[in-house]
């Protein structure tokens, strides 16, 4: 988790670097918008590394939507899907296994 926060740090970052005079609003909220998801997931995955109940449910949602990118990019880049949906079932796999619902329950 704390390496998605990462790569979306550097898309925001990207994001940046690509703004240009005729698209500075978009360029820039769009890196605001990436920034504070990966603010939010990072957040999240310290709450996880800490055992903090409420951090399950975030970490399930972005993995969910990192599911819907995989199966949205599966034409046009079947590799990248391949392994966003294996990185997403990855992280869903430990964090609903059983012992992490023993540990995160409230």
């Amino acid at each position: 988790m704390a390496v998605e926060a990462l790569a979306l740090l550097s898309v925001a970052a990207g994001e940046l670097l690509a703004v240009t005079p005729g698209r500075i609003g978009l360029g820039v909220s769009t890196a605001l918008f990436f920034m504070a998801c990966a603010l939010g997931l990072g957040y999240a995955a310290s709450g996880v590394w800490r055992v903090l109940g409420w951090s399950r449910g975030p970490v399930v949602v972005a993995q969910l939507l990192l599911l819907g990118v995989a199966v949205s990019t599966r034409d046009s880049l079947p590799w990248w899907a391949v392994g966003l949906a294996g990185w997403a079932l990855a992280v869903l796999a430990l964090v609903l296994r059983p012992a992490a619902t023993r540990a995160l329950a409230d």
